[in-house]
């Protein structure tokens, strides 16, 4: 393990790039004056799989803090880019990562850089959308659902100082006369959409008035109603 760290670490303390390893490493990077080195070991068949994160001063190599999480490091793609499973933001480093066996699901868990404190763990969230006013924002994914409802989105937003989390369950109104979001957006997937910034968080729908922009302020508060945007 040492001796695969070792060969790793020209890269390391000279690019922001990621890498991939040799057997145990599932990809290392470099992050302003840290880096940070992923290994994986146990049955990924039997969810035993475990992911070990280590971070690492940036000259010098010298070893910070080790920490272990369930599953294994997840890294997406939309067909069009590929997103590491893993990022600094502020002072934090946070982790996407794969849990659950057969009934898998992406859980996202964050670590403050001077210490290696768990900050937040959260289940079913995928990678953050957006990070704004000293916190960061995920969606639950809703993945174990059959059929979710479309008119609700859940979302959970964490400080970044202290890991404190706030969960907001918004619902889209339906709009006068236009039908059901649910009929429409079943129907012609391709306009439901979801997208966020460091303020607002956007759903996307259609109903039988066209397609709207619902907006919502994602530092507010759960019981607040969305902005309706017409498209």
């Amino acid at each position: 393990m040492r001796r695969i760290l070792a060969l790793l670490l020209p890269f390391l303390l000279g690019s922001t790039a990621y890498a991939g390893g040799g057997p145990g490493i599932a990809t290392a990077g470099a992050a302003g004056k840290f880096y940070v080195a992923f290994t994986e070991q146990g049955s990924v068949e039997y969810g035993t799989r475990k992911l070990t994160i280590t971070l690492y001063e940036k000259p010098g190599g010298r070893l910070l803090w080790k920490r272990q999480v369930d599953g294994r490091l997840y890294e997406a793609s939309d067909g069009n880019r590929n997103f590491p499973g893993w990022s600094v933001v502020d002072s934090v480093l946070w982790i996407s990562h794969t849990t659950g066996g057969e009934h898998w699901h992406v859980d996202n868990t964050g670590f403050r850089l001077s210490d290696g404190k768990s900050l937040w763990e959260n289940t079913d969230v995928g990678r953050p959308l957006t990070t704004g006013q000293g916190e960061i924002l995920f969606r639950h994914l809703q993945s174990q659902l059959a059929y979710p409802e479309l008119r609700q989105v859940e979302l959970v937003r964490n400080n970044l100082k202290t890991g404190e989390a706030t969960r907001l369950n918004l619902w889209i109104p339906a709009r006068t006369n236009c039908g059901n979001i649910n009929d429409y957006s079943y129907k012609d997937a391709a306009y439901l959409k979801r997208w966020a910034d460091s303020k607002f968080f956007y759903a996307q729908h259609k109903d039988a008035c066209g397609v709207f922009v619902a907006r919502f302020d994602w530092h507010g508060n759960e019981g607040q109603s969305p902005k309706i945007i017409p498209r």
